[in-house]
């Protein structure tokens, strides 16, 4: 699994050299974990503050994307201590809500048990897990999206590191995708970052009440972000250690809910654009992997009105 994992994530780097500092360019205030690539394959993330030291590897240009602002690609050459981003406004469909009482559902993706392959771990920072759910039948009435929870395996191979990772949680954040060909296309919701202690986190929750999000017929996507393990004293991301390997296990079920089919990608960076590859297939090449068709485990709760 370990070989499996380095052969097809994102290799995200951390060796560094020059300091700099990512801004609103209306605020001045520093924008925590932007996400930056260079060389087309390599990338980072800024620290809480913004921060982030550029790879002395060389790179010609960085591109930078964070929700809510203009992607911006800038040449290496012409980096200045503070690089300013522009917010971008981003249109979605209004919601008409009805005065008739609302229903509520739970779609439910539960975890399976330790003997079927039961999680799947993000290992590399930068590592992205998505699942695209898409609605068996069509959906008559406005459906809107009220809560997301993901579920995790605790970690339990690493706790004879315990004292030395006392101060290291692993970032994650939840993105939510509009979808195209069923697969994510469009950006619609990023989650803040959750600190994830791999030794007692068992879940996360979005509560989305306040955001009033329509589900759209054709389906969405539920993508789970890996920012990197964190040092929470010196607020720097640090290099992937051996016996950081497999701190964040987001759990795995079965696919088999009556009312949504869900099929969980593993995306990777390759040449500048993000291709997904079925998680199926990759435990495929594992030895005793179960025949179970698998997806990533979680529950959706929906308001209908």
């Amino acid at each position: 699994m370990n070989r499996i994992l380095f052969l097809i994530l994102i290799n995200f780097t951390t060796v560094y050299s020059q300091n700099y500092i990512i801004a609103d360019a209306q605020t001045k205030k520093s924008i925590p974990f932007v996400s930056i690539v260079f060389n087309s394959d390599n990338g980072l993330y800024t620290n809480e503050n913004g921060a982030f030291e550029l790879p002395s590897e060389n790179a010609d240009s960085l591109s930078i994307s964070a929700m809510g602002y203009t992607p911006l690609k800038v040449s290496t050459s012409n980096l200045t201590d503070t690089i300013f981003l522009k917010q971008e406004i981003v249109a979605l469909e209004d919601v008409e809500i009805s005065s008739k009482k609302p229903s509520t559902s739970l779609i439910e993706f539960p975890v399976l048990d330790r003997l079927n392959f039961s999680s799947f771990p993000l290992d590399k920072t930068g590592a992205k897990l998505t699942a695209v759910l898409q609605p068996k039948k069509t959906l008559e009435k406005t459906t809107v999206l009220h809560s997301i929870t993901i579920y995790f395996k605790k970690v339990r191979e690493r706790r004879k590191y315990k004292k030395e990772l006392k101060d290291i949680k692993t970032i994650v954040r939840v993105n939510l995708y509009q979808l195209k060909d069923s697969l994510p296309n469009e950006k619609f919701y990023q989650s803040e970052p959750f600190y994830l202690n791999s030794f007692k986190t068992d879940e996360l929750k979005l509560n989305l009440t306040n955001e009033h999000f329509k589900l759209p017929k054709a389906g969405f996507a539920i993508e789970l972000e890996m920012l990197g393990n964190y040092n929470l004293q010196e607020k720097i991301f640090i290099n992937e250690k051996n016996e950081m390997k497999g701190l964040v296990r987001p759990g795995l079920a079965g696919n088999d809910n009556h009312d949504f089919q869900s099929t969980t990608y593993l995306s990777i960076l390759k040449n500048g654009n993000i291709t997904y590859h079925s998680l199926n297939s990759i435990l495929n090449r594992t030895p005793n992997f179960s025949s179970i068709d698998k997806t990533l485990s979680c529950s959706i709760e929906l308001v209908s009105y």
